[in-house]
């Protein structure tokens, strides 16, 4: 944990979260213009919300690994599986041609 709490790794995270966030708001934008999502949320706050959720869902899923150091694949399978749903609870109902 305290490598973690370095500069260096708050600067990568903070780097790797925009990346994130420039990432998933071109792939909502790039849908909504192609005409298959409908988001009445601004493109921005929504891939910043959606991220979040995804993040919190990963840290629920692994924090046991991280506190150990020791990753388990049942956990990482436990993640994949929440976000899909989370993924699909929020996009599905916004699809226009399922």
């Amino acid at each position: 944990m305290k490598y973690i709490k370095e500069k260096r790794y708050d600067e990568i995270f903070s780097y790797k979260s925009a990346e994130d966030l420039k990432l998933i708001s071109y792939l909502l934008q790039h849908a909504v213009n192609a005409g298959e999502i409908s988001l009445h949320e601004e493109l921005k706050l929504a891939g910043a919300n959606y991220l979040r959720i995804l993040r919190a869902l990963s840290l629920a899923s692994c924090i046991s690994d991280i506190i150990t150091g020791v990753p388990k694949i049942e956990n990482i399978d436990s993640m994949l599986a929440s976000q899909k749903l989370a993924t699909k609870a929020l996009f599905l109902p916004k699809i226009k041609n399922v």
